[in-house]
C-alpha cells in the first residue's frame, strides 16, 4: 500500500532507510547511547605523619595496685636500676659531715644553757643532743632518705631488695646502733655532773675513770662498725643488717671516679 500524499498522517513521515544511502538533509543524526558510569579512580592512602610512621605498640598493662609503681613492689636484691652500692669511703665522709652539722647544733644549745646553774646546764646540754642526734638521722632517712652529709656525696639509704623508704622503727633502731657511743657519753656526762655534786672529788675521780671505760667501749664499738661495713660485699654494717638495709649512691664520688 503506498502513501497518499493527501493523508496527512503520512505528511511528514520520513521513508525508511535504505541501506547504503545517507539520510536526507536536514535530519538530525541519531541520539548516541549515554556511556556507563565508570568507578571513581581508587584514592591512595595520605601519607603519614611523622608520628605515625612506624607501628605504634600497646601500651604495657598498669602493674596491679595502681597506675604507678608503688615501693613495696618486691626488687630483685642488689643496687636499684642507676645506682651502685655506695663504698666506704664516701659514706664515711657523709657521716663526718652530719657529726659536724650535729656538733654545731649542740654547740648553739651549750651556749643557750650555760647561764644555768650547774649541774643542769650540763644535764640539760646532753639531752638536746641526744634529741638533736636522734632526730636529725630519723627525720631524713624516714623524708627524704638521705641526711645533709649524704646529699652532698650523692647517697640515699633504703631498705635493701625494695628500695622502700625506711619506716620509723627501722630509723629508730639504726639509730640506736650508730648513735650507742654518745648515748653511752651522754650518759657519762649526765652522771659526772650528780657524782660531782654529790661525791665531791671522789666521786669525780670515780667517773674520770669510768669515760676512760666508757671512751674504750665507744671506740671499739665504732671500728667494730666500720669493719663489718668495709668488709661486706654489699657495704652493709651490722647497723644495716639489723634493719635490712643498704646505702647506695647514685652521682659520681671524689673517692671512686670509675663510676
Amino acid at each position: 500500500m503506498g502513501m497518499d500524499p493527501s493523508d496527512p498522517r503520512d505528511q511528514g513521515a520520513m521513508p525508511p532507510a535504505t541501506p547504503g544511502m545517507s539520510p536526507p538533509a536536514g535530519t538530525p543524526p541519531p541520539a548516541t547511547p549515554p556511556m556507563p558510569a565508570s568507578a571513581p579512580p581508587p584514592q591512595s592512602p595520605p601519607p603519614q605523619q611523622s608520628w605515625q610512621s612506624s607501628p605504634q605498640q600497646p601500651a604495657p598493662p598498669p602493674p596491679p595496685g595502681g597506675g604507678m609503681m608503688a615501693q613495696s613492689v618486691p626488687l630483685p636484691p642488689g643496687p636499684l636500676a642507676g645506682t651502685t652500692i655506695a663504698d666506704f669511703i664516701t659514706r664515711l665522709v657523709a657521716y663526718i659531715i652530719d657529726g659536724i652539722v650535729i656538733g654545731l647544733a649542740g654547740y648553739i644549745v651549750q651556749l643557750v644553757v650555760s647561764f644555768l646553774p650547774f649541774p643542769l646546764d650540763l644535764i640539760l646540754h646532753a639531752l638536746a643532743v641526744i634529741a638533736i642526734s636522734a632526730g636529725y638521722f630519723i627525720y631524713f632517712w624516714t623524708t627524704r632518705r638521705q641526711t645533709p652529709g649524704m646529699i652532698v656525696m650523692k647517697l640515699l639509704v633504703v631498705e635493701d631488695g625494695t628500695g622502700a623508704t625506711l619506716t620509723q622503727p627501722q630509723a629508730i633502731r639504726r639509730w640506736m646502733y650508730l648513735g650507742l657511743p654518745l648515748a653511752l657519753g651522754t650518759l657519762l656526762q649526765v652522771s659526772s655532773g650528780f657524782g660531782f655534786a654529790v661525791g665531791g672529788l671522789g666521786g669525780l675521780a670515780f667517773l674520770l675513770t669510768l669515760a676512760l671505760i666508757v671512751a674504750l667501749v665507744s671506740l671499739v664499738w665504732e671500728i667494730y662498725l666500720a669493719y663489718t661495713t668495709y668488709q661486706d660485699a654489699r657495704k652493709q654494717g651490722v647497723h644495716d643488717k639489723a634493719v635490712n638495709s643498704v646505702v647506695i649512691s647514685y652521682g659520681p664520688s671524689p673517692f671512686n671516679q670509675a663510676r
